[in-house]
């Protein structure tokens, strides 16, 4: 009875270690899809980020449907927040790359005017 009890402890042990290097394994993937693309369901794959010379944002990519030009705009903003902007066209993601203040184009143009949602653990779809 003891034997079984043990057998049991040891089994539920060596099931929160799995499910502990599985959560540790899943939060490596996640920093490091953070760091060098973004993801999304909406237009498939990783979209590829660009380093921004501004104060406010720190990487910015976009990732249109192959059937438009409309696509998603991943902004990562230099505190940590990544965002991910919908049903932006092509052209205003070409006109954010040459406008003075990336930010400043963000917030005139991107911000209160299209859907968006905060990229968590919970919502970013990583690329296997």
């Amino acid at each position: 009875m003891e034997q079984e009890k043990n057998g049991g402890m040891k089994a539920m042990e060596e099931q929160q270690r799995k499910e502990a290097e599985k959560e540790a394994e899943l939060s490596g993937e996640f920093e490091k899809e953070l760091e060098g693309s973004s993801t999304d369901k909406q237009v498939g794959g990783a979209i590829e980020m660009k380093t921004c010379s501004s104060s406010n944002v720190a990487k910015i990519g976009w990732k249109g449907n192959p059937e438009s030009d409309i696509g998603v705009l991943a902004v990562e903003f230099n505190g940590g927040g990544l965002y991910h902007y919908y049903d932006i066209p092509a052209h205003m993601f070409d006109e954010m790359l040459s406008a003075d203040s990336v930010g400043r184009y963000i917030n005139e143009r991107i911000k209160n005017n299209y859907n968006f949602e905060k990229v968590t653990r919970d919502n970013l779809v990583v690329a296997i």
